[in-house]
């Protein structure tokens, strides 16, 4: 049990520091795929070294932005390699021919997305009769096109649970009259149901 936390919140704050590093590099205009792979000449070593950061967390944990230095009397220290290594070395990694490329969409796959939709009421029609349910999870899964796409489970009073994308979901979604009434358990939804 012990474990399972500890890799649960392991994976949270991996994911939590890639979604940092992601917002600094859109930022600059990043993160740098095969398909804006242009931006990296206007790249300053600072922003190069966060496009590295992103691509060690995520596609090939061996790619470097500093390579190690010893001096006389075996002391160490790191060097940050030249700014056209760096580019050359983000070049190589996300190239379309590299089996490790892949979109930043993609990337983002298992980390859990934070939702103002949790709790929240859904309303459904079908044949006729109307089903409500509550939003319990999400996740993102990847499309057909390999892209990135958050979807819902809903659980519905009758117990069926149900995957909805965003537009789904909005199109069945009750008005939040407050805050207290928007986190209505299925139990509660099921007398409601019971009472329409």
């Amino acid at each position: 049990m012990l474990a399972e936390e500890a890799r649960k919140k392991f994976k949270k704050k991996k994911a939590s520091r890639l979604v940092g590093l992601l917002g600094k590099c859109m930022q600059h205009g990043g993160p740098v795929t095969d398909k804006n792979v242009g931006i990296l000449d206007g790249l300053t070593t600072d922003q190069l070294k966060l496009e590295i950061s992103v691509l060690k967390q995520t596609v090939s944990e061996t790619v470097r932005s500093k390579y190690k230095v010893t001096v006389e009397g075996g002391k160490n220290y790191f060097e940050t390699y030249p700014d056209d290594v760096l580019r050359s070395t983000i070049r190589g990694v996300i190239s379309p021919f590299s089996k490790v490329s892949q979109s930043v969409e993609a990337l983002l796959l298992g980390i859990e997305p934070a939702s103002e939709f949790i709790g929240r009421k859904v309303k459904k029609a079908f044949e006729g009769v109307f089903y409500f349910g509550v939003v319990e999870e999400t996740f993102v899964e990847a499309d057909e096109d390999g892209r990135a796409t958050t979807l819902y489970i809903v659980r519905h009073a009758d117990g069926d649970e149900e995957d909805y994308n965003e537009d789904e979901l909005r199109s069945t979604l009750l008005p939040m009259e407050d805050a207290t009434d928007s986190a209505l358990s299925v139990e509660q939804l099921l007398l409601a149901s019971e009472n329409v």
